[in-house]
């Protein structure tokens, strides 16, 4: 193909743009026929096309994702929020990453913490949580390893209950400890909802419990959420990295995007391809930043 010339999928993407304004019919059925032809040429990692199918609203994710426009950075890491199985770290490999991104959260069954709101028992999804047996098979096939602790952080109550922020985070080092994280590696914590100003006193207090107990612990602390967040967080050193959220509508996002004081950022959602069945979301590392403390097989 000839240099700056325009790729295939860039191609059939603006026949179906194009066909949109005519025929909504023809639209269906060229986005179809697209997203067969990117399943197909996932089954074959040697020959993966670009980041991209008709299921991502590619011009809503972060500028410079794989996939675009423009698409001028690489894919460090995946995340997953369920197990990754190996035709999946086979996939992310094959992407280029070099990183996978996992979660920590809650146990199986129920607790006798005293909350102030009533939690459902249990992990937020089955599968959530990293184990050993998928840590040893991350690290068989290469790859360093990060964890976000997650438990329904999407919720503002989670940030409102005053005894939350200590139970978590003895959770974290109960996983930390079980896996074998070595010290000095960075956990974050997830603040999966539109803060704001009138919500983000209850956040900080959240990671100032966090940063007594996990970075005692000498464990770094990140925060994974929108820019505002990131950025009261880091400022007031309660948070040494920032893992921004694939969400570019909230709150400081777009403006702390731009300023590239993050370091990782989340691009839009994938669909399992080929033999395997996980989801993933590709994420950038930010070169200008330094390098993350990650958990790295010794």
């Amino acid at each position: 193909m000839t240099p700056g010339s325009p790729s295939r999928n860039e191609r059939l993407r603006s026949v179906v743009v194009r066909e949109a304004c005519r025929n909504p019919f023809k639209t269906a059925l060229a986005a179809t026929l697209f997203f067969a032809g990117f399943r197909a040429a996932a089954e074959s990692p040697s020959r993966l096309p670009p980041l991209e199918h008709p299921g991502i609203a590619i011009d809503r994710q972060w500028p410079g994702c794989p996939g675009g426009p423009p698409s001028r950075e690489r894919v460090a890491a995946i995340d997953f929020s369920k197990q990754a199985d190996p035709e999946a770290l086979d996939l992310a490999r094959a992407l280029g990453a070099t990183t996978i991104l996992r979660y920590y959260d809650w146990a199986e069954g129920p607790t006798r913490e005293k909350f102030d709101f009533y939690w459902e028992p249990g992990p937020t999804l089955p599968g959530k949580t990293l184990t050993q047996k998928e840590r040893d098979l991350i690290f068989s096939k290469g790859f360093s390893l990060a964890v976000v602790f997650q438990h329904r952080s999407d919720l503002t109550k989670t940030f409102l209950d005053t005894k939350r922020a200590s139970f978590d985070s003895r959770r974290a080092l109960q996983l930390a400890q079980e896996l074998g994280q070595p010290k000095g590696s960075v956990i974050f914590f997830s603040v999966d909802f539109d803060a704001r100003e009138k919500n983000i006193e209850h956040v900080k207090r959240y990671f100032e419990t966090v940063g007594e107990m996990v970075g005692a612990a000498n464990y770094r602390v990140g925060v994974y959420g929108d820019g505002y967040v990131c950025a009261e967080l880091k400022r007031a050193g309660l948070a040494s990295y920032c893992w921004l959220s694939m969400s570019t509508g909230l709150s400081g996002s777009r403006a702390y995007h731009a300023s590239g004081q993050w370091d990782v950022k989340q691009c839009a959602s994938r669909e399992a391809s080929g033999r395997s069945a996980v989801n993933f979301d590709p994420d950038v590392f930010n070169a200008s930043s330094g390098k993350l403390p990650l958990w790295e097989l010794k």
